[in-house]
């Protein structure tokens, strides 16, 4: 078992603060496609948030696991507002879980 070094933990830190990037800039998309009334687009939004908490989760640091909380509380919260604010097509391709 490899011992964790400073420069190791540091890599991981920084890939994790990306992850959290992209969920911020996934957060500020479905914002604007829910204010141009493309509720279907950002509903896809949310999805793909999602989607890329499930990806990070598999990480084995805790550290990885409260960034994967956060990234899945930010696109549930962005899915709720948008269900929120009307319908979104049942039959979109792209809106069904894989």
């Amino acid at each position: 078992m490899t011992p964790f070094t400073a420069e190791l933990i540091g890599t991981a830190l920084l890939i994790l603060m990306g992850d959290g990037v992209v969920a911020n800039v996934l957060r500020y998309r479905a914002e604007i496609q829910l204010r141009a009334k493309d509720r279907d687009g950002a509903m896809r939004t949310c999805l793909n948030a999602l989607r890329i908490a499930r990806h990070m989760q598999k990480e084995p640091m805790i550290i990885s696991y409260l960034v994967t909380i956060a990234v899945r509380s930010v696109g549930m919260e962005a899915a709720n507002e948008i269900l929120r604010a009307g319908p979104v097509a049942q039959g979109a391709p792209a809106a069904r879980p894989r």
